[in-house]
């Protein structure tokens, strides 16, 4: 049996996606916490408060989404 095929190896696979999903969408926490310590003066002009947040709430989301399908097995 290859390696790949192991369901150890899937199983440790998928903790890793999991734990990336979950930091992903921590970090957008984090990130709203510090916005709200800033004043306006602190933020340079035409910087983008959101596009951070964004992407982690997307990679957070395809990270669910790949974990599912690992979990159902390839389906």
């Amino acid at each position: 049996m290859s390696d790949l095929n192991d369901p150890r190896v899937l199983s440790a696979a998928e903790s890793f996606v999991l734990l990336a999903t979950f930091l992903a969408i921590y970090s957008i926490l984090q990130h709203k916490r510090i916005l709200r310590t800033l004043r306006p003066v602190e933020i340079p002009q035409g910087y983008s408060l959101r596009t951070g947040m964004i992407v982690n709430a997307l990679v957070g989301g395809l990270g669910f989404a790949l974990s599912i399908y690992l979990a159902r097995g390839f389906v």
